[in-house]
């Protein structure tokens, strides 16, 4: 039975006990919560993934790989990028957009200007070329969830697209921290 002090206060080890449990309790509903989370954007991945499947066996970007075409996405309409800014955009690792960043280059889709200041980094932005080319890329997954989100307020929208910003900030931060990384 647990010790009452003054004013009906448990003390001792029945206090704790009860602490413990809540804090048990409290982890295995953050788990769950985590678990359902998980699932959950597993789920949009795949709807994105059939979307774009879907544009793709249509024949809308004969040619294109879909990496060129994410490139495009993110350059039109966007004022001139740097390589670590468009990898950013993209949630790719820049080793693997400046591979692409070559070969729409090479297309003659984009420019590659000297940064002002800094010799070493370039502003990578869509030639007149480019910019037709990415007209041509399918707006499939942009119109499919458009058409899933248009009860959702704009506001509210928005919202969803900032703390999804900050969950893959996150993610992509503990990925990176070096005592984390060993554990995961």
């Amino acid at each position: 039975m647990p010790v009452h002090g003054r004013r009906g206060q448990v003390h001792g080890r029945a206090r704790r006990g009860e602490d413990a449990t809540a804090a048990a309790g409290a982890a295995a509903s953050h788990d769950a919560a985590v678990d359902r989370l998980l699932a959950a954007l597993r789920g949009v991945g795949q709807a994105l993934h059939r979307v774009e499947s879907a544009a793709a066996r249509q024949g809308v970007t004969a040619g294109v790989p879909r990496s060129q075409q994410a490139v495009l996405s993110a350059l039109h309409g966007a004022r001139a990028q740097s390589l670590s800014g468009l990898a950013g955009l993209l949630h790719r690792d820049p080793s693997t957009v400046s591979v692409t960043v070559q070969d729409l280059f090479a297309r003659g889709w984009i420019n590659r200007e000297v940064e002002p200041g800094d010799s070493r980094r370039h502003r990578i932005s869509l030639t007149a070329a480019g910019r037709a080319a990415a007209r041509q890329v399918p707006r499939r997954a942009h119109d499919v969830l458009g058409k899933s989100m248009a009860r959702s307020s704009s506001a509210n929208v928005r919202a969803l697209a900032g703390q999804l910003e900050a969950l893959a900030a996150a993610m992509l931060s503990t990925l990176r921290a070096p005592s984390q990384s060993a554990s995961l």
